[in-house]
């Protein structure tokens, strides 16, 4: 299995400062199911991970929040999975992505 974590928006460019949050999309390759005595297919491992990732960024200090993350760039915004397949998001992005996403994709390569 492969977690993969891109860094869009200014942290993606390269212009991150001061009070901006990160825009976080979560990709994963792997075959679904779970060797282990509890099973727990990978897509829910990897969402798991991805939270406690955020969590972790976004965690509160007496000085402030770390950061603030936002993982709402993903292919279907709040309303899908945090983490996308790999092979779902190569087809989004091939037939459905709006154009400043695929600008987007170009900014983080």
């Amino acid at each position: 299995m492969r977690f993969t974590v891109f860094a869009l928006g200014s942290l993606g460019g390269r212009e991150f400062g001061f009070f901006r949050d990160l825009d976080l999309l979560f990709v994963y390759d792997g075959e679904e199911g779970s060797d282990g005595q509890r099973a727990v297919s990978c897509s829910q491992w990897c969402a798991k991970l991805a939270q406690q990732l955020m969590w972790a960024l976004s965690v509160p200090l007496p000085e402030g929040r770390c950061y603030e993350v936002d993982a709402r760039l993903r292919p279907s915004g709040n309303q899908g999975p945090l983490v996308v397949k790999k092979t779902s998001f190569a087809r989004y992005h091939e037939d459905q992505s709006a154009i400043w996403e695929r600008q987007s994709m170009l900014r983080l390569r």
